[in-house]
């Protein structure tokens, strides 16, 4: 009975674990809370797999968790497992399908602004990040990121001000913000 006791204690720990990451993380509203409980065991395999590097098992997880629950969230993260195995245009297309779903998805604006950067399309980076700043206005590393790109483009006058409000924020650019001073 002690043995039981410890078992279902440490499992009711995880259970209560997992129930404020959904609510806190997961899901910030009520009602995405209560479309995303059922899926919470499925969710928690897909991350299972994808942590122990097993991609293709998590693929498979993330995409059958889309078509029973096509939310902006599960796209993000099929769109982040596919990034992982270099898999960009398909990353951009789930990207692409998230802010669509919820144009306040600011992580997947931030990850459309990374693989434009690599393909070197600049402008279209700087737009994902402006449209990541407005999702998430204190996030410093968006605007070094953005200010790096402006001064790539040569506008040191923008990467001056984008610099600026990152090293404010996050510590971030400091060192360029100096070099332009």
């Amino acid at each position: 009975m002690k043995k039981f006791l410890k078992i279902g204690c440490s499992t009711l720990f995880l259970v209560v674990v997992v129930f404020v990451v959904v609510i806190f993380i997961i899901a910030p509203t009520p009602m995405r809370f209560v479309k995303a409980l059922p899926h919470l065991p499925k969710y928690v395999m897909c991350i299972t797999y994808e942590d122990n590097g097993e991609y293709g098992k998590a693929l498979n997880c993330f995409s059958e968790l889309i078509i029973s629950q096509p939310e902006a969230y599960n796209y993000l993260q099929r769109g982040l497992l596919l990034e992982k195995m270099v898999r960009y245009e398909e990353a951009m297309k789930d990207y692409k399908t998230a802010v669509k779903l919820d144009p306040k998805e600011g992580k997947a604006y931030y990850r459309m602004g990374t693989i434009y950067e690599k393909d070197g399309k600049y402008k279209e980076a700087i737009d994902s990040y402006t449209n990541a700043i407005k999702c998430y206005p204190n996030e410093g590393y968006y605007y070094y990121k953005r200010g790096k790109l402006y001064l790539e483009l040569g506008d040191e006058t923008l990467a001056k001000k984008d610099f600026t409000r990152s090293c404010e924020l996050k510590g971030y650019g400091c060192g360029y913000l100096e070099d332009l001073r």
